[in-house]
């Protein structure tokens, strides 16, 4: 026991280095997007790397490496919303049998074993965990320019490298709410997922490191 406490108490003083701390963190993303790949590739459908979730890990394993908290902030300014109500819906299924957006049913069809662990991992903890380390960095115009950047790649590699009928991305239909879909949606994409998605989340993000950074 104490030689585990010893362990443990050198490990705490190297990981609360911030150097140390952003390492561990992209390992850590880097190893989630090892599995991603291993499960999708398995699968033959090479298209569903261009879902945000199935590749930003790597990006953010990136941005830990390299230690740039606005491109980090930015991949959460695009993904968290969307992360949030998957995890709800997901909870949803569990708590009251009900979907709540019809985003999760994929998980609970066939029979996948320990597969099924991916994307619940995914979804519940990419952007949490990565919006938990930065929370002190305060969000501001650069991390708009990474996520309007990033907005594009996504919509351009959607666009050209994803069938129609997969909807990657919700690109061309509104996923849970189809029937809400309108004439030009897919043109119209990139400018609602920023006004509609990035500006609140970094108004969340604003507020998270507010309170983050609060004196007592």
């Amino acid at each position: 026991m104490n030689i585990t406490k010893k362990y443990y108490s050198k490990f705490k003083i190297w990981f609360n280095n911030n150097d140390n701390h952003y390492l561990f963190i992209g390992y850590f993303f880097l190893i989630m997007q090892f599995f991603v790949f291993l499960g999708n590739y398995q699968s033959e459908r090479y298209d569903v790397f261009f879902w945000f979730c199935n590749h930003t890990p790597l990006f953010f394993a990136f941005g830990f490496f390299l230690k740039k908290r606005n491109v980090i902030k930015g991949l959460i300014n695009v993904g968290f919303l969307g992360q949030f109500a998957w995890t709800l819906d997901f909870l949803g299924r569990i708590l009251f049998g009900e979907h709540i957006f019809k985003m999760t049913e994929y998980v609970f069809e066939g029979d996948r074993g320990l597969w099924v662990l991916l994307p619940i991992g995914i979804h519940v903890l990419s952007t949490n965990i990565a919006l938990y380390v930065t929370r002190k960095r305060k969000p501001d115009i650069y991390t708009l320019l990474y996520s309007s950047i990033y907005i594009l790649f996504l919509f351009v590699g959607t666009l050209t490298y994803t069938l129609i009928e997969r909807n990657v991305n919700c690109i061309y239909l509104l996923c849970g709410a189809t029937h809400l879909t309108f004439n030009y949606y897919t043109y119209l994409w990139p400018i609602l997922v920023f006004l509609i998605v990035v500006l609140p989340t970094q108004g969340i993000q604003y507020i998270v490191h507010k309170i983050s950074t609060k004196t007592k």
